[in-house]
């Protein structure tokens, strides 16, 4: 068993708690990006001045370049600005650690009750404000975890490189993939031995995540004055019948089970597959046959649904689909495209037992959980566009609110953010 004789001082805390409270000072709103530049500027300043062995280097796309080879129409306004750092040991296997740094917006600001969402207050125990969970805590709980080792003389165990990348939160191209497309044309990024993600929970130590499924369906009718409905054909209507069936599908999908466990605070132990409509939209006028109506969602996919587990499903919902289009002559047009796959990392891996052992050691366990996280993310790409092994733990809770209001991180939370990240990167 690894012993977890860290000691994370008082001081430590405090100034994680002054640096998370700085970075999430910074609104790195994403698709935006208006405030990534001061974002990165403000984080490696800090890091040049705290961490003077640990090597800086940025990767810069403009934000016209993001727009034209992301395909998005969101409004995209800062350049994307990734932040690598490399902490050198000679000889020692090689880790990735990776954190996105953007955060979702910060909605209703009538509903912040504790205080404004950039304004970062400690209450009751916890920090509050937009990203001090997901992902600003686990940022500064990491970097003091270096401060701590190089502090202590530590020697790293791991040959490090680190990166902090923009539009996690997003669906469309981010930091991480564009790292991954520079690591295939010949850059180092990651030749790693395993990747680290500190953008997860902390009570588990996440080995696998569902894969995703997007469908998109449109429908047409024919419009007509509403007092004349009898010469229009309603497609809202007419996606009835859809709907009713893609409703069965998922009860059928939601019955399935799965040998892979879910974290352990959900009401349910294995991760479960699933299907949903997200949106419908239809109709331009009160007093108008809607001669349109769009249907979008979506199906996440456990890996050990089958051997093909992303083709299989992809062929149950263009089943679905034809099948009643073709019963009731519905005009529609379909798309069911893969998004992201999933994927399971063996729990036995010996870095992942390491850490598991740290975890278990530091909170008085006998075994430390690992299991799936529910949903998706960027980090999948890293397995599988590139094969590497990975996992993820970083210091969220369930009642941390993230990506709602009242954000919080348990302030106990970072300190053992911090303790098992010293423990687990050094001698």
């Amino acid at each position: 068993m690894t012993c977890n004789n860290t000691a994370v001082t008082e001081k430590d805390l405090q100034e994680t708690i002054e640096l998370t409270k700085s970075l999430v000072a910074i609104q790195t709103e994403s698709p935006e990006g208006i405030y990534y530049a001061q974002f990165v500027d403000y984080l490696e300043s800090f890091i040049n001045r705290e961490l003077p062995g640990v090597d800086t280097e940025r990767v810069v796309v403009k934000a016209e370049d993001y727009k034209a080879t992301s395909n998005t129409e969101d409004e995209i306004v800062g350049d994307r600005i990734s932040l690598i750092l490399r902490a050198p040991a000679p000889n020692m296997p090689k880790v990735h650690i990776s954190d996105h740094y953007d955060v979702v917006h910060a909605g209703d600001l009538s509903k912040w009750t504790i205080t404004s969402p950039y304004e970062a207050v400690v209450h009751d125990g916890r920090l509050y404000g937009r990203g001090s969970a997901d992902p600003k805590g686990s940022i500064a709980s990491l970097i003091q975890a270096l401060k701590v080792i190089y502090r202590e003389g530590r020697a790293l165990k791991y040959d490090l490189v680190i990166s902090f990348t923009p539009d996690g939160e997003l669906s469309n191209h981010t930091g991480l993939d564009h790292l991954i497309d520079l690591t295939q044309e010949g850059r180092d990024y990651f030749e790693v031995d395993f990747f680290l993600s500190i953008d997860g929970a902390q009570n588990y130590i996440s080995t696998g995540k569902t894969g995703l499924i997007q469908f998109f369906i449109t429908i047409n009718g024919q419009a007509s004055h509403i007092a004349r409905a009898f010469m229009g054909v309603n497609a809202i209507h007419l996606a009835s019948p859809v709907l009713v069936e893609l409703t069965k599908l998922s009860e059928e999908i939601c019955q399935r089970t799965s040998s892979i466990r879910v974290n352990p605070e959900l009401p349910y132990n294995r991760v479960r597959p699933d299907l949903a409509v997200t949106t419908i939209n239809g109709g331009s006028s009160f007093e108008s046959v809607p001669d349109k109506c769009t249907i979008q969602g979506h199906r996440l996919v456990v890996a050990d649904e089958s051997d093909n587990a992303m083709e299989d499903a992809m062929d149950e919902i263009v089943s679905t689909i034809m099948r009643v289009k073709q019963k009731y002559q519905i005009p529609m047009k379909f798309k069911v495209e893969p998004a992201i796959p999933p994927f399971a990392t063996d729990a036995n891996h010996p870095a992942l037992r390491e850490l598991a052992e740290i975890a278990a050691a530091g909170a008085g366990m006998k075994e430390y959980p690992t299991a799936c996280s529910e949903g998706y993310n960027d980090i999948s790409a890293v397995n599988y566009r590139l094969g590497v092994p990975m996992f993820a733990r970083g210091v969220q809770w369930a009642d941390s609110n993230a990506h709602s209001y009242n954000e919080n991180i348990r302030l106990d939370a970072l300190k053992t953010g911090i303790r098992d990240l010293v423990a687990f990167l050094s001698e």
